[in-house]
């Protein structure tokens, strides 16, 4: 029996959420929301999307466990006490690698700008999604997972009721007794999913990676255009930042040619920042680079997904 390409296993789960100030057993320094956190995280979280990273997902189960300390909102404090289980679950195989465990870590960025902004709202159904994988993910040592032990508790996961009848009480989803449908088409609508050549791309996802992206990218021209006028000075640290993101967000949205670009980019960069000084010849391949992504960028958001100047990549090698 095949599966509807769209729906989440956690539709099927039937849970009644409030938010619940969970008592971990562990505690980490505060970290505010700042550049510096932005740029490790979005590193991170790339990591675990690409593979999995059980090193990574460790590290951002310590960033989640910081972020938590420094909230003063239940909301925001209970949100990065789910996540920094959620990871814990992932750095120990607990969690399955597939594309439902990878978009709740792209979530979770975003979830981070948003508070990073200034913005409160916490998505409940993020929430409602992290705790389902936190319910499927068992320990199977004693002490294995205290984080997750602590959330599980906390929110009564370890009840074999908090499950529907679509649901084994194994703890892990039959695929097999998931809806299924002779034709994907019918499960996917234009309100939901944006449909570019062979990508699917959440809606609001799609329109958040767009909406940063294109500010990004903006600012990213501006600066490298800025300094090519006085190569005498030091790069801008904050230009590596905003490269670095733009290859974090749209690897996570699975576009992959702009996200190898600003990768090359984003290299090139930080060769030059160990230099201390530019030269005329590789400043202007960044600046003809910066401007490729805003093309790549434009025709994304008509519904093209188009290549990169592949010429670009050679340019951009010291």
């Amino acid at each position: 029996m095949q599966t509807k390409e769209n729906t989440h296993p956690a539709d099927l789960w039937s849970f009644e959420f409030r938010w619940i100030d969970v008592v971990l057993p562990q505690e980490t320094p505060a970290l505010v929301y700042d550049a510096s956190a932005q740029t490790h995280l979005d590193g991170l979280i790339l990591k675990i999307i690409k593979s999995a990273d059980a090193d990574a997902a460790k590290a951002m189960c310590v960033l989640s466990l910081g972020f938590a300390a420094a909230q003063s909102a239940l909301e925001s404090r209970v949100f990065w006490k789910i996540c920094a289980a959620y990871f814990e679950a992932v750095s120990l195989g607990l969690c399955t690698a597939d594309v439902y465990t990878k978009r709740a870590a792209s979530q979770i960025l975003l979830a981070f700008r948003k508070l990073a902004r200034g913005e409160t709202d916490i998505s409940e159904r993020l929430v409602h999604d992290l705790l389902f994988f936190c319910a499927q993910a068992i320990p199977r040592r004693k002490n294995e997972a205290p984080l997750l032990a602590a959330v599980r508790g906390a929110f009564g996961l370890t009840q074999p009721d908090s499950f529907n009848d679509e649901a084994p009480q194994s703890g892990r989803l039959d695929p097999a007794r998931l809806p299924q449908t002779a034709n994907p088409v019918e499960i996917e609508s234009e309100e939901s999913v944006k449909v570019i050549g062979s990508l699917r791309v959440d809606i609001a996802l799609y329109n958040s990676y767009l909406n940063e992206a294109d500010e990004w990218s903006r600012r990213l021209l501006t600066e490298l255009s800025e300094w090519a006028l006085e190569l005498h000075r030091p790069m801008p640290q904050s230009t590596v930042g905003l490269v670095h993101s733009l290859a974090a967000s749209s690897a996570t949205v699975g576009f992959v040619a702009l996200a190898e670009l600003a990768q090359a980019l984003q290299e090139a960069l930080q060769q030059v920042q160990t230099l201390g000084q530019g030269d005329p010849e590789h400043v202007k391949a960044f600046i003809d680079a910066a401007e490729d992504i805003r093309r790549l960028l434009h025709q994304f958001a008509a519904g093209f997904l188009k290549q990169p100047d592949q010429a670009l990549f050679a340019r951009l090698k010291p």
